[in-house]
């Protein structure tokens, strides 16, 4: 039989590293309102594996924590790691905590992430190309529309070139570097981001001729911009700026 324990020594429970999401301070602060109302962690208890690793209720602990209050906890031998996600009823993940979790699982013997490399690889892009806020579109990018179930199931897989892949990101990271030149604070959407992934698509794309007609009419750029619509945005772009005044044989089309 599972027993609910209490304790106030915070430091027996520890967090995977690799696993457990990131403690978020807006979750942890209306937890604490709310117990200071109502004080219900005895009949909402942590879950921890055997060896004191918590599965479930890391914001519930920090909560805890900051009002000196005792922690009531289950102890589990049959949970682990693994079963994180399963058990996430209080708070829903979000795509980027299947990121974190799927990127650090290993299996046995193997180097971290190994055993999720396309999650490590999505991770990179996201967090070095500058995609921050835009995991949907790295991720459909990398794949197809309607990646993310199969992506939080931690079924992911890519069968594109990734070394095409990162060019093509380099690309959409450099057009948009190239925009905030002349407008450090503009807006680039989730829309504009796939735009710009669809033009640097294109089988006969030039990249240097692009950030040359980005300087050349950039208020062309951002009227494109205000549209909402990907094929609008992309169709905009080809006409007003990537193809404008261009010669026959150097314009882009459908391909």
């Amino acid at each position: 039989m599972v027993r609910i324990q209490k304790t106030s020594d915070y430091s027996l429970f520890r967090l995977y590293s690799r696993s457990n999401r990131d403690v978020s301070k807006e979750s942890v602060n209306a937890l604490v309102i709310s117990i200071q109302q109502k004080n219900m962690l005895e009949s909402h208890p942590i879950l921890v594996d055997n060896q004191m690793h918590v599965i479930d209720g890391q914001h519930r602990l920090a909560a805890a924590k900051i009002l000196n209050l005792p922690v009531y906890f289950l102890i589990d031998e049959n949970v682990d790691e693994h079963d994180i996600p399963r058990c996430q009823i209080q708070k829903k993940w979000e795509t980027a905590d299947y990121l974190k979790y799927y990127k650090g699982l290993t299996k046995e013997g193997e180097p971290v992430g190994d055993s999720y490399k396309d999650y490590v690889f999505v991770d990179d892009i996201y967090e070095n190309y500058g995609f921050s806020g835009h995991l949907p579109f790295v991720i459909e990018s990398c794949v197809s529309k309607n990646a993310g179930n199969i992506f939080r199931k931690g079924k992911f897989k890519i069968v594109k070139d990734k070394s095409t892949l990162r060019s093509k990101f380099q690309f959409v990271k450099e057009i948009k570097e190239q925009i905030k030149k002349h407008k450090e604070n503009i807006y680039i959407s989730a829309a504009a981001l796939r735009a710009f992934w669809k033009l640097v698509s294109y089988k006969n794309y030039d990249h240097q001729l692009m950030l040359h007609k980005i300087d050349r009419y950039i208020e062309n750029v951002i009227l494109s911009l205000n549209f909402k619509k990907r094929d609008m945005i992309c169709d905009n772009l080809l006409e007003r700026v990537y193809n404008f005044f261009s010669k026959k044989y150097e314009k882009l089309g459908d391909n």
